[in-house]
């Protein structure tokens, strides 16, 4: 379900608070420590590929951010990737629906 046995952040929301900082997050390490395999991240990179052409995104190895100023104004389209590959991935969600 995503959520740490330990009571930490589910990776979709250590995502969403990674990309918003200043280092960016590293997915990689992310997935691995919520045991996803890094093949399970190709749906995720792919969606955001638009996001890294219209400068919204930058990629610095393994990190991940929001560029400042036009990712942060625009970080909702971004994030609604995340969340959306996130409920998608083998047709799991762990979240209610909206209402």
């Amino acid at each position: 379900d995503g959520q740490e046995a330990d009571g930490a952040m589910p990776f979709d929301e250590r995502v969403l608070v990674g990309l918003r900082r200043r280092e960016g997050v590293d997915l990689e390490a992310l997935a691995l420590q919520a045991g996803l395999q890094a093949l399970d991240l190709h749906g995720l990179k792919a969606r955001w590929q638009p996001f890294l052409q219209q400068g919204w995104l930058r990629q610095e190895g393994n990190r991940w951010r929001l560029t400042d100023p036009q990712g942060l104004a625009l970080s909702n389209a971004v994030l609604r990737e995340l969340v959306d590959w996130w409920e998608q991935r083998d047709g799991v969600s762990d979240r209610p629906p909206s209402p």
